[in-house]
């Protein structure tokens, strides 16, 4: 009798219930391996991550942000440092069902940098006229 209530499921606890404490420190994990996992999925032609900063001291994943600087090869052959913005996300994928840390390139920022670059030097040129 027991074996068939052990087989038919009851008396086992289910899955085990993860603590807010012990997911954030899960995230905290993968979140750096998602920004490399982002920087050699968006930068063609990588040769190395040089550095990564991270902002990491909000609550939940989804305010997380961070730099990586990274070398790549240019269209001329020759190495180049850039800094890519990155931004977070948090979604279910997988057999644990958990929610997990994913990181892009945060075009958005890049182009609104970019823009405030292009700004400032014609700002200059005029103001030097």
């Amino acid at each position: 009798m027991a074996v068939a209530a052990l087989l038919a499921g009851c008396g086992d606890s289910g899955p085990k219930i993860e603590r807010l404490s012990e997911k954030r420190e899960r995230w905290k994990a993968e979140f750096e391996p998602a920004i490399r996992e982002a920087c050699s999925n968006d930068v063609v032609g990588i040769t190395r991550i040089v550095r990564i900063r991270t902002l990491d001291g909000e609550e939940h994943p989804k305010l997380w942000t961070a730099v990586a600087t990274v070398e790549h090869v240019n269209q001329m052959g020759g190495v180049e440092r850039i800094d890519l913005p990155i931004k977070t996300q948090v979604g279910s994928a997988g057999l644990d069902n958990k929610a997990h840390v994913y990181c892009q390139v945060d075009r958005d920022a890049m182009r609104e940098e970019e823009a405030a670059r292009a700004k400032a030097r014609l700002e200059e040129r005029q103001r030097l006229r």
